[in-house]
């Protein structure tokens, strides 16, 4: 019974604890407000996840992938997507 016990005080301070670290507003670690494409691109897609935002767009018969830095809006990479 006393092993019962301390099982569920150990899943009730896990809870209270990944409760009391949890941040009220997920979309603070992104300080970015806007992007840039080249004008004419139409955009396909646009994700924001782990500090990156990736905006996928076709430009003509050109598809690229770019991927912005979240805190300051740099561009970290830019990726070509191509037919094989």
């Amino acid at each position: 019974m006393l092993i019962l016990l301390m099982g569920f005080m150990t899943i009730a301070g896990v809870v209270v604890y990944r409760l009391s670290t949890m941040t009220s507003n997920p979309g603070a670690a992104f300080a970015l407000e806007s992007v840039s494409v080249p004008a004419g691109a139409e955009v396909i897609s646009a994700m924001a996840q782990d500090g990156l935002v990736m905006v996928a767009y076709r430009l003509g018969e050109e598809t690229m992938i770019r991927l912005y830095d979240g805190e300051s809006g740099e561009i970290v990479s830019g990726i070509a997507v191509v037919a094989e």
